[in-house]
């Protein structure tokens, strides 16, 4: 069994929330899985890596591509 702490668990939270509400679009939740990312990095419970390498700066790129259209 994995313990995961509060504050990961609270953003993993915020995050499957804020897709549901935006009814599966996971776009306008970028800046909460970032976060989650990141902090899973600082942490050293992940590699650190890049966010661009994981998809995070052309997810939001694509989002404000959209937003202007």
């Amino acid at each position: 069994m994995v313990i995961m702490p509060m504050f990961f668990t609270q953003l993993a939270d915020k995050y499957l929330k804020c897709v549901e509400a935006k009814e599966g679009d996971t776009q306008p939740c970028i800046d909460l899985s970032k976060a989650y990312l990141q902090c899973r990095m600082d942490k050293s419970l992940m590699a650190k890596q890049d966010l661009k390498e994981l998809g995070i700066e052309e997810v939001r790129a694509n989002q404000q591509q959209i937003d202007k259209s």
